[in-house]
């Protein structure tokens, strides 16, 4: 299977966000999705818990790979 994209998890502080962009082939950056910090600073809370599970489900559902081996 070609390989399609890689994916560059950054944090923001100075933005308060969470970004994660798609690497290419050709080595472009493109903005797949930005996420927003929880204002939360102590602790597992349920706002840190919903980053969590956005973050990783958009990644396992944006990478090409897992998305055709788990038929997503």
């Amino acid at each position: 299977m070609a390989k399609t994209h890689d994916h560059l998890v950054q944090v923001d502080d100075a933005a308060n966000c969470i970004r994660v962009f798609r690497v290419m082939p050709d080595g472009a950056h493109v903005l797949f999705a930005e996420y927003a910090l929880p204002a939360d600073q102590h602790g597992w809370t349920d706002s840190v818990a919903a980053l969590a599970r956005a973050l990783g489900e958009d990644l396992l559902m944006d990478a090409p790979i897992p998305r055709q081996r788990y038929s997503l």
